[in-house]
């Protein structure tokens, strides 16, 4: 019996050690199915981190809330009468202003330096680079005065002058003749360039490149009942080169970044133009404004509510949501300017860094190398960077 109870102890002996075999293969098994198991949760997080970087390093997906750090705001350092009617351009220190009746001239410190009344029965005047242009309008006559108000140059056009403009270094003549509209292309020494036959077409804009090689016009006619926008190139003599159409769009805005390259926006798109060629396009809506800066090749798009940063390449660089509606985006002190009706905010590497605010209506905003003049209320305001103390 001992030998029977002996046995007996052993094969339960024998049973625990099975069991505890099973119970270590268990655990191990256990083990490893837990380790497999955060292996994969580390290996979907890698998947998940990368992906994350993936898309937020591409800012074609990114679009970032303005951050405001403003420190700086706006100062009036000086102020001047005027009114809407005006036409008005500062060179150095002084301010001239055409009223439709007359050329004033004033000093930096409001003071009049001279005035020239014009009694023509049709007069036009435009405000140039270094150049006062003043027509009369009726008998083509075209005089060019000084910036101290002396006679430089008479030309007569012998055909009605509708308007004229001093662009890219040229000066654009719009004339009315017995073939239509024409527009002629003088240099600034008054010998003309360039005559072209607007035929049925209306113009809505022109330029030209740094070295005046290449110029564009834009115009907007109706073509088999539909409205049809063209860039039409010629090159310097007057050489007709070729056309682009832009089918149902109306050109808005267009300028030229290097020699052979312009950039377009439409009502509807935004383009690049290369060598009289679509290199490419993208859908924008509600475009209010665009600026470019040729220095670091990128076009700011100013829409209703998003300002973009858009490369040469068609690469968005940065999509930044404003608060608020703006209505202009000027280049200023290596950044933008954003102009609002009440308001204007400064940007500079994607950060809010200047603000300013008012209770008129801001009519209009010309930046004059580091001043910011401001049109409102009859009055202009000629304005500068002021940092805010905190």
């Amino acid at each position: 019996m001992a030998k029977r109870k002996k046995r007996s102890l052993n094969t339960r002996s024998n049973m625990s050690q099975v069991d505890i075999v099973n119970v270590n293969q268990k655990s191990k098994k256990n083990k490893k199915t837990k380790k497999n198991n955060n292996k994969k949760k580390f290996k979907l997080f890698i998947l998940i981190f990368i992906f994350a970087v993936l898309i937020l390093s591409n800012k074609d997906f990114l679009q970032k809330i303005l951050p405001s750090s403003s420190n700086k705001t706006l100062q009036v350092i000086q102020k001047y009468p005027t009114n809407q009617e005006e036409e008005v351009r500062f060179y150095d220190d002084l301010l001239i202003k055409w009223n439709g009746k007359s050329i004033i001239a004033l000093n930096k410190d409001g003071t009049s330096k001279w005035e020239k009344e014009i009694n023509f029965e049709n007069p036009l005047v435009f405000l140039g680079t270094d150049t006062i242009y003043i027509c009369e309008g009726n008998t083509g006559d075209l005089y060019f005065l000084n910036l101290d108000g002396r006679s430089l140059n008479r030309i007569q056009m012998e055909s009605h002058i509708k308007k004229i403009v001093e662009k890219d270094g040229l000066i654009f003549i719009t004339l009315e003749t017995e073939d239509g509209e024409k527009l002629t292309i003088m240099d600034k020494e008054g010998v003309v360039q360039n005559n072209i036959l607007l035929e049925d077409k209306r113009l809505l804009n022109f330029s030209a490149n740094e070295d005046k090689t290449n110029i564009v016009l834009s115009t907007l006619g109706i073509e088999k009942g539909d409205l049809n926008s063209k860039l039409i190139f010629y090159k310097e003599k007057g050489e007709y080169v070729s056309e682009l159409d832009f089918n149902e769009e109306i050109i808005i805005s267009m300028e030229f970044v290097d020699e052979n390259s312009i950039v377009v926006f439409t009502d509807s798109r935004l383009y690049f133009v290369e060598e009289g060629n679509t290199l490419w396009k993208r859908d924008m809506e509600h475009i209010k404004d665009m600026y470019v800066n040729t220095e670091d090749k990128d076009i700011y798009i100013l829409t209703t509510n998003t300002l973009e940063v858009i490369s040469y390449k068609n690469k968005v660089e940065e999509s930044i949501s404003l608060n608020g509606e703006y209505n202009k985006v000027e280049g200023f002190n290596k950044g933008v300017l954003l102009v609002g009706d009440n308001k204007i905010i400064g940007i500079n590497n994607g950060r809010e860094n200047l603000k300013y605010d008012t209770q008129e209506k801001i009519e209009n905003v010309i930046i004059n190398d580091s001043d910011i003049i401001l049109f409102a209320n009859n009055r202009i305001n000629i304005m500068t960077e002021k940092k805010i103390n905190r």
